[in-house]
């Protein structure tokens, strides 16, 4: 995963307000999360500039698991409440 720690350090609200995360799972599940959910898995929340930042393994635990066919109607319900306001 390449990404900019900044975003993941710092939270502009810019990206907070508008940057969701897909992780893929090679089973054939996705999880569609924000920037703050996110950062809680991230290097156990200790984000570095210019080191690897792996993902923990716990956030394959949650909940909000989904099959990765509807991950385009999560992601075109989400984009449509930017639409509608």
């Amino acid at each position: 995963m390449v990404f900019q720690p900044e975003i993941l350090q710092k939270k502009p609200l810019y990206f907070c307000k508008y940057l969701k995360w897909v992780l893929a799972h090679e089973d054939g599940y996705a999880y569609f999360l924000n920037t703050n959910e996110i950062s809680k898995h991230i290097s156990g929340g200790d984000i570095k500039a210019g080191q690897q930042n792996n993902i923990q393994r716990a956030i394959y635990n949650r909940e909000d698991i989904m099959d990765i066919h509807d991950l385009p109607d999560s992601i075109i319900e989400w984009v449509t409440t930017f639409i509608e306001n």
